[in-house]
C-alpha cells in the first residue's frame, strides 16, 4: 500500500513539475515573441515605416501613432530599518500598436515619431534615477508606483506639449527646436543598467 502511495504521490508531482515546466516554458515563448514586437531606444537605430505595424486607430486624429512601454521591476533589503531597493526596468517602442495611416509615410513625420520614442527613453532614465535615489520607508511599493505615476504624467505632458509645439511635424522651426533640446538632454542623462 505504502508503494502505491508513494507511486501516485510522485505521479502527481511528477505532473505538478511537468504542469509548472510547461507553464515556464509558454512565459519563456511568450516573453520571447514580446520582446520580438518591441524595439529598445538605442542612439544609433532609427525606426523605420516598417516598424509600425498596428492598425490606425480611427479615434486618434492623426496620421501616425508612436507607442512606448515601460515597466520596472524591483529587489528589496532590508538592513535596520533601511530599505534599500534595486530596480530593473524594461523600455520599449510597441510594434504591434505603433502606426502609420497608408500613404502618410514622410520622412518628416518619421522624424517626429522618432522624437516621441527619444522623450519615451529620456524620461525612463528619469523615472529610473528618481527610483534608485529616493530613501524609501518599509512602504516601498506605494513609494515605488507614486515616483512611477509621477514620472508618467511628467512623459505624457512632454509628448503632448511637443505635439501642440510642433504642431505633429508641420512647424518645421518648432520640430527642429524639440530635436535639439531632447537630443541634447539624451547626451546629458545617464544610461540606466541593461535588463
Amino acid at each position: 500500500m505504502l508503494a502505491v502511495f508513494s507511486l501516485i504521490l510522485w505521479r502527481k508531482t511528477y505532473i505538478s513539475h511537468m504542469k509548472k515546466i510547461a507553464l515556464l516554458a509558454s512565459l519563456l515563448i511568450i516573453s520571447t515573441v514580446v520582446r520580438a514586437q518591441q524595439i529598445k531606444w538605442a542612439k544609433d537605430t532609427l525606426l523605420t515605416w516598417n516598424d509600425f505595424k498596428g492598425t490606425p486607430d480611427s479615434k486618434i486624429p492623426h496620421q501616425a501613432y508612436t507607442h512606448c512601454v515601460v515597466s520596472y521591476s524591483f529587489h528589496c533589503v532590508r538592513h535596520n530599518d533601511v530599505y534599500t531597493l534595486t530596480f530593473a526596468i524594461k523600455s520599449g517602442f510597441d510594434k504591434n500598436t505603433s502606426w502609420c495611416i497608408d500613404g502618410k509615410q514622410t520622412a518628416p513625420l518619421l522624424k517626429h515619431e522618432q522624437l516621441h520614442l527619444d522623450i519615451h527613453e529620456l524620461y525612463v532614465r528619469k523615472l529610473y534615477a528618481s527610483l534608485s535615489q529616493y530613501t524609501y520607508t518599509g512602504n516601498y511599493d506605494e513609494e515605488a508606483k507614486a515616483i512611477f505615476r509621477r514620472v508618467l504624467k511628467e512623459v505624457q505632458a512632454t509628448q503632448d506639449l511637443y505635439d501642440t509645439e510642433s504642431d505633429h511635424s508641420r512647424n518645421k522651426e518648432k520640430q527642429l527646436e524639440w530635436e535639439t533640446k531632447i537630443r541634447g538632454q539624451l547626451d546629458n542623462t545617464p544610461l540606466y543598467p541593461a535588463s
